[in-house]
């Protein structure tokens, strides 16, 4: 019997409840989930895209310096366990020693600490090896209309900076920062989620936007432009409630 990759349940269902229905993320925290993970990375960014070169890394596991002061999460299709993406956050600080990240090499910490403040820079974690799997999504697009296959990657994209959130809660992270794909930064911004530019786009993998967002206020503007959004970014204010004012209500 084939697999189910029905996205939405019916036309009744939320946002929220259509994707938890089919998605979970999974904090890393076990050899297997990290293989997983590593393994992940070696397709998208070896194989699939060529952004790393595949003899550094022969058993099929895309590993580098970051990870060691890095924490990560999978997307995980619920019916299938198939792991259909996967994130990492890169911490700025390792057992109380400054780590290096790879935005620094695009954009100065000081040139960052002009825009946000110094201390902002300590609590600012990098988003990186943001990866949807294309193999889940081929599987996929076989059973469903390209507009449907569209929607997935947004709604797995969205899924996954849900992922980021929670990872950054946990250890006090209040501020991102990435070099994205200016086409990933303007499906963000149709789902409403808003990330600044900082600085002009950069060759780097291609061409990339290196960009920061203050969580709060990053999160402030999805609720007010789609809450069905925040709602899995944020799993309906469990891992990063909504800063209170009489302009909002917190039922979703």
């Amino acid at each position: 019997m084939p697999y189910d990759y029905t996205f939405v349940a019916s036309p009744e269902a939320t946002l929220f409840d259509a994707y938890s229905d089919q998605f979970a993320t999974l904090s890393v925290n076990s050899t297997a989930l990290l293989e997983k993970f590593y393994r992940l990375r070696y397709h998208v960014y070896c194989v699939e895209n060529g952004f790393e070169d595949r003899e550094m890394h022969p058993e099929g596991l895309e590993i580098d310096r970051f990870d060691g002061h890095s924490v990560s999460s999978v997307l995980v299709h619920r019916h299938t366990g198939v792991v259909a993406g996967g994130v990492r956050i890169i911490l700025p600080f390792h057992e109380d020693d400054r780590r290096d990240q790879p935005m620094w090499s695009l954009c100065s910490p000081e040139n960052y600490a002009n825009r946000v403040g110094d201390r902002t820079v300590q609590r600012t974690a990098e988003v990186s090896r943001f990866a949807v799997s294309n193999q889940f999504r081929q599987i996929y697009a076989e059973t469903h209309e390209r507009t449907d296959s569209l929607r997935l990657v947004a709604q797995l994209s969205v899924g996954l900076l849900g992922a980021v959130v929670r990872m950054c809660a946990e250890r006090g992270m209040t501020h991102i920062c990435a070099a994205m794909e200016p086409s990933l930064l303007r499906m963000f911004a149709r789902w409403g989620i808003h990330l600044q530019k900082l600085g002009k786009p950069v060759e780097y993998h291609g061409l990339r936007q290196p960009t920061y967002a203050d969580l709060n206020e990053l999160l402030s503007r999805t609720w007010d432009e789609r809450p069905d959004v925040w709602s899995i970014l944020t799993q309906k204010g469990e891992y990063w409630p909504l800063t209170p004012s009489p302009q909002r209500a917190l039922a979703v």
